[in-house]
């Protein structure tokens, strides 16, 4: 991942390292897999809350990886 990627890419680029589907992860996070789409493709922003949750689900640093 370039470090100039959105975080929608990114988030992307995880969830298929991971192995999930868009409704798996969204099943994880406790939201809708449309709000989940939405993020991927940059329409919506995710709160910090749910960045929180997806760094815990991917197991990585929250600052780092999604460079905020």
């Amino acid at each position: 991942m370039s470090p100039g990627s959105s975080i929608g890419k990114q988030i992307r680029a995880f969830r298929k390292v991971y192995g999930f589907n868009q409704v798996e992860l969204s099943g994880k996070l406790g939201i809708e897999p449309t709000y989940l789409s939405a993020i991927e493709n940059d329409r919506r922003e995710a709160s910090i809350t749910l960045l929180r949750k997806m760094s815990k689900i991917f197991k990585v640093d929250l600052i780092i990886t999604f460079h905020i």
